[in-house]
């Protein structure tokens, strides 16, 4: 295990509209606002949704993932982070339940997120760790926390 203790920075409250990508105006706000780490909150309702739900092969690598693609819109109640890559870019790792009618599903929405009708947002600011997300040998960037890279 990796571990440092942080401080809670600043909460930024956002509304996404309608067609807003979610990954990308998560990006942009930690982008203008200079958020290297963070963890954030999005409920509400979107729409394009692809969702990882696990690997084929658990001892496979690269890891190969299963992907559902969900029609129409789903309502979404995810949580993430936000931590920097090897270039310095805030980079984004969400899990999210989605459903629709009596269907859910739970997994990691892929990047071609769009909001559907409203998404609320809420950013809570990590202060004082380095972290970074690292390519491995499993295709992924995974959060490597403390030291230099």
């Amino acid at each position: 295990m990796e571990y440092q203790v942080g401080q809670a920075g600043r909460v930024i409250v956002a509304r996404l509209f309608e067609n807003d990508p979610v990954y990308e105006s998560i990006v942009n706000v930690c982008s203008t606002e200079s958020i290297h780490s963070a963890v954030f909150w999005i409920i509400g309702g979107v729409k394009k949704v692809s969702v990882v739900t696990g690997p084929e092969d658990y001892s496979a690598r690269p890891l190969q993932a299963i992907v559902a693609d969900l029609p129409g819109v789903q309502e979404i109640l995810g949580t993430g982070t936000v931590f920097p890559n090897g270039d310095n870019e805030p980079t984004i790792h969400m899990h999210a339940s989605l459903g629709h009618d009596s269907h859910t599903v739970t997994g990691c929405p892929r990047i071609n997120l769009d909001c559907w009708l409203i998404c609320e947002l809420i950013i809570q600011e990590i202060t004082g760790v380095t972290a970074q997300r690292v390519k491995d040998d499993s295709s992924y960037q995974l959060l490597r926390v403390g030291g230099e890279y």
